[in-house]
């Protein structure tokens, strides 16, 4: 008689994991193999180069359910205490436009797994992942090459809503984050590969026994 009570609690439990619960959004896990999630992958540490205001990561879908995602956006981001020695950068004002207007959306459909709970590789992984970029503010007439070297954190605004909802879910994430300057191509370094180089097609075709009979 004792006994029933955990089974029970336990038959409650795996009803909850078959039907998924709340999507939470989880920022650089160590592992993507998980259930009822948003995983966005975002380098902790970034190249930059002149003119650059934009920063690029990865969102995966680890629901159940197919879910739209904000990839791009016109609004700003903000910095909370991005400094470099004794300098911190300024402003952080955010803009939310319309969606409809401001923001592309990208379709994460729900990946499948395998009996053991695996995500299937090849097209399922595929096209339960997509690249998304924010803008972020760099200052009045600075861009991100104005700031490497600088660490500090970044206020991400994850937005998105799962196909069976109507309204978009937003989740601010804090965002740890190092910008440094990108390398440019030195001697050692050649902008080109050589294997870039155009065939010669204007050479005449070696000569043959015909042309030169012995």
């Amino acid at each position: 008689m004792k006994a029933m009570p955990i089974r029970l609690l336990l038959v409650l439990l795996l009803v909850l994991v078959a039907h998924g619960g709340e999507i939470q959004v989880i920022l650089n896990p160590k592992s993507t193999n998980v259930f009822d999630a948003l995983i966005i992958l975002f380098p902790p540490k970034v190249s930059v180069i002149k003119g650059q205001s934009t920063l690029k990561y990865c969102i995966l879908n680890r629901s159940e359910k197919d879910i739209f995602v904000v990839i791009k956006s016109k609004n700003i981001e903000k910095w909370d205490h991005l400094k470099r020695g004794g300098e911190e950068m300024v402003g952080g004002g955010r803009y939310f436009g319309l969606s409809s207007r401001h923001e592309s959306l990208r379709l994460l459909y729900a990946p499948r797994r395998s009996p053991d709970g695996e995500i299937s590789e090849g097209e399922d992984e595929i096209i339960a992942m997509t690249s998304a970029e924010v803008n972020v503010d760099c200052g009045v007439g600075k861009d991100l090459s104005d700031w490497a070297g600088a660490s500090g954190t970044l206020d991400l605004l994850i937005r998105f809503y799962v196909s069976d909802s109507k309204s978009f879910k937003l989740v601010n994430l804090v965002v740890p984050i190092e910008i440094k300057a990108a390398e440019q191509a030195g001697a050692d370094q050649p902008a080109t590969k050589p294997a870039d180089k155009q065939p010669v097609k204007d050479q005449p075709s070696p000569p043959t026994s015909a042309d030169h009979p012995r």
